[in-house]
């Protein structure tokens, strides 16, 4: 199984600043040429678009894991990635979409 990490294929294809449809394109032609038999995505989808584009336009994943942390946990991890990173969010929004997930999960 060969892993990949979503946000570093976007950044190596320079898709960053695309639109959802744009980045799971990529993805897809760039899964079309894989030759691993079985490719584990971290970080995809990053949201709900991806996810349905994804499914209608190449396959249904054979597995998903989904993993959760704390809130406190997940605050570390936003100050370990920095205010500069574009990733990142403060405690306050952070906060909000976790309980507004946890509400829909």
């Amino acid at each position: 199984m060969k892993m990949m990490d979503f946000q570093t294929f976007l950044r190596d294809k320079n898709l960053t600043e695309k639109t959802d449809e744009e980045k799971v394109k990529g993805l897809i032609q760039h899964l079309v040429n894989e030759t691993a038999p079985r490719v584990l995505i971290q970080e995809f989808p990053e949201t709900e678009t991806q996810a349905r584009y994804f499914i209608k336009n190449c396959v249904t994943p054979s597995n998903v894991f989904y993993v959760r942390c704390s809130l406190d946990e997940s605050q570390n991890r936003m100050q370990e990635l920095g205010k500069s990173h574009p990733n990142y969010l403060p405690s306050s929004i952070l906060s909000k979409k976790i309980r507004q997930f946890n509400e829909h999960a």
